[in-house]
């Protein structure tokens, strides 16, 4: 299988311990090297109002103007920034061009996102 960012073929190494614990097999789309450039755009700290990346974990200037005119904030997370290549590459061709296959790139990342951030009730 290629990686769908680079374009590189991906190795997958069975293991014994792999075998032995009876997971589900799971494919990464993404080869190592493009997963270690995704982790790179990672955003540490953000607005905790729109989740715009910033260098301290509070209201971003628009959040705290929406705020004082008693605007509701929708509290929104990101994951990523989106200037890296990398991103930007990824919301050209899924966003802009239609390519869904592309969705698969982040399904582990927000499937773990959404289960840290969000737990069921």
């Amino acid at each position: 299988m290629n990686c769908l960012l680079c374009n590189n073929t991906i190795d997958f190494k069975l293991n014994i311990k792999w075998i032995l614990s009876l997971e589900k097999y799971k494919r990464d789309n993404v080869c190592k090297r493009c997963r270690e450039e995704l982790g790179k755009c990672k955003i540490d700290n953000a607005c905790e109002g729109c989740g715009r990346e910033q260098k301290k974990l509070l209201l971003c200037n628009d959040c705290i103007k929406w705020k004082n005119n008693n605007k509701i904030l929708l509290n929104n997370k990101s994951i990523y920034t989106y200037d890296n290549l990398i991103i930007k590459k990824y919301f050209e061709r899924y966003k802009f061009m239609g390519d869904y296959y592309w969705r698969k790139i982040f399904n582990i990342e927000f499937k773990n996102f959404i289960t840290n951030n969000y737990p069921s009730k």
